[in-house]
Formats: C-alpha cells, structure tokens, sequence
C-alpha cells in the first residue's frame, strides 16, 4: 500500500512539475495589471500597448501588394462612424507597415504627412495612422494624450 502512494505522489509531482515550466499565452482581450491591453503580432514583428477605454476592440488585418494594416476597431453607439466592414465599430488606430520600396519611391511627403513613423526593419517600414475625428461617444474619451500614449507604448520585436 505504501508503494501505491508512493507511487502516486511521484506522479502527481511529474504533472505539477510538467505544467510549470510552460509559457501562459498572453491573452490580448485581458486588461493588464499596468492597466493596458497588450495587443502582439509576431508575424510582422510588433506590439503595441492600448488604453483599457478600448475595451472590446476588435482587430482586422489586410494586406495588398504596398503595405499591410492592422486595423484596431472600438465599440461605438454612433451608427455614422461605423466601418462599412464591422458594424457597431469604429477605427481609431490603423498599423500600416509598408514595403520600404514602396515608402522610399511612391510615397511622396503629401502622402506620409498623415502617418507617424514608428521604425524600419529590414524591408519594412511601420507607421501608424488615427482617426481625423472621433465618434461622437469617444470625442469625451480619446485626445492628444491617449494617442501619444499609443504611440509611445508601440514595440518592435528585436
């Protein structure tokens, strides 16, 4: 009998043992302990940090042969701020990472002034671009702060 519960203990601690090791995922619709969502795209090699008021956001990717958006949607009660594409949403936020070519020879200053510049990685170049006006129940909440908040908590991975 002694040997049976030997036994077990031996197991039981090879499968605690076992689970610790492993990497918990980080959940992207969790709110943080630091109080932001951590948004993460390892396949084009960022992460971005945004305010608990996007709670409920939603993200979109599309890409053509130029660039590639991440777009970032926030709930909204204004049905003239919807996105055509998600009903009940709205885009204050748009990752675009364009091919350094296409940056370099296409784009001319006009065209970059409505994007911030985050950085360059090999052919790429990520900028973000923000909503010219809020919806009408995030004029209250989104200002020059939260933006320069989103913008400073962008992350490229090394």
């Amino acid at each position: 009998m002694k040997k049976f519960y030997f036994l077990l203990l031996i197991v039981s601690v090879a499968l605690i043992a076992s689970g610790c090791g492993k990497n918990k995922q980080e959940m992207m619709d969790e709110l943080r302990a630091d109080g932001y969502f951590h948004y993460t795209n390892k396949d084009l090699g960022f992460g971005m940090y945004l305010p608990r008021a996007f709670l409920y956001y939603q993200t979109q990717s599309k890409k053509n042969d130029n660039f590639t958006d991440i777009e970032i949607f926030v709930p909204t009660s204004d049905t003239s701020s919807y996105d055509p594409n998600v009903s009940g949403y709205a885009k204050p936020v748009t990752v675009r990472i364009f091919n350094k070519g296409y940056w370099n020879d296409s784009m001319s200053g006009d065209e970059r002034k409505d994007y911030s510049k985050l950085g360059e990685r090999k052919d790429l170049v990520y900028t973000m671009l923000f909503w010219e006006k809020p919806s009408a129940d995030w004029s209250v909440k989104w200002n020059e702060d939260m933006k320069k908040d989103i913008l400073d908590k962008f992350e490229l991975d090394k």
